[in-house]
């Protein structure tokens, strides 16, 4: 697991719909196994009993819906590190929570507009900002 040392709020938000993505992907694959569960074939007298064996690891495996949802699940999942390696290498960790967020925000986007340009490029100015004076402050006797 790779770490990032800015607000864990930043963190936590990025990773938590990472998590209900997750969440989302295993309750639509036990959603696909109960209806062919309770399927029984249509030549099978009234009252007979059936039995049967379901290979649910290859049926899940073999859904073209679920491998698709993988596939979506695994390119979300490399969006928010790229989002986190971005924020982490820049001077994002000397913004404020709600700044950090917005930028994670923007930086989400694919195609931001030139208006969010701009406010990202006022964001990471605004980090540098701060760096540059905590550096000064740093490097200042007492």
């Amino acid at each position: 697991m790779q770490r990032f040392s800015f607000q864990t709020g930043v963190k936590r938000s990025l990773l938590m719909r990472l998590s209900v993505a997750v969440a989302t992907l295993s309750l639509f694959g036990f959603g696909v196994l109960s209806p062919m569960a309770s399927a029984a074939p249509a030549d099978a007298p009234a009252g007979a009993a059936q039995f049967g064996m379901v290979d649910i690891g290859r049926l899940l495996n073999d859904s073209k819906s679920r491998q698709q949802a993988t596939a979506d699940l695994q390119k979300l999942q490399q969006t928010f590190y790229a989002i986190l390696r971005r924020l982490d290498q820049g001077s994002a960790r000397f913004l404020s929570e709600a700044d950090t967020n917005e930028l994670a925000g923007l930086y989400e986007k694919e195609k931001p507009t030139e208006a969010e340009q701009k406010r990202i490029s006022q964001l990471e100015e605004k980090g540098d900002t701060l760096k540059r004076e905590l550096t000064t402050l740093q490097n200042t006797a007492s």
